[in-house]
């Protein structure tokens, strides 16, 4: 999966941030809600990016694949079990 995927699947899957940020600002007055949803928007972006470039790299490493399958198996395993 490249990079470019991954962002754009993250930024489609996390559009709950933009109610949160709106949540957040609509106390503060008209200009410096402009100016928070602008740098807030601007540095979840930059994040998603970073963040799915290191996701990408890292799966990239065999063992983390198996760690990760590991991990969702023994999830999966205590949730039936409860």
């Amino acid at each position: 999966m490249s990079v470019v995927n991954i962002v754009l699947i993250n930024l489609v899957l996390s559009s709950d941030n933009a109610l949160i940020i709106g949540m957040a600002v609509k106390d503060l007055q008209r200009a410096d809600q402009k100016k928070v949803l602008l740098y807030s928007t601007i540095g979840i972006i930059l994040l998603y990016i970073l963040f799915s470039f290191i996701a990408s790299i890292l799966l990239t490493l065999s063992y983390v694949k198996l760690i990760g399958g590991l991990t969702l198996i023994y999830i999966a395993f205590n949730l039936m079990i409860q």
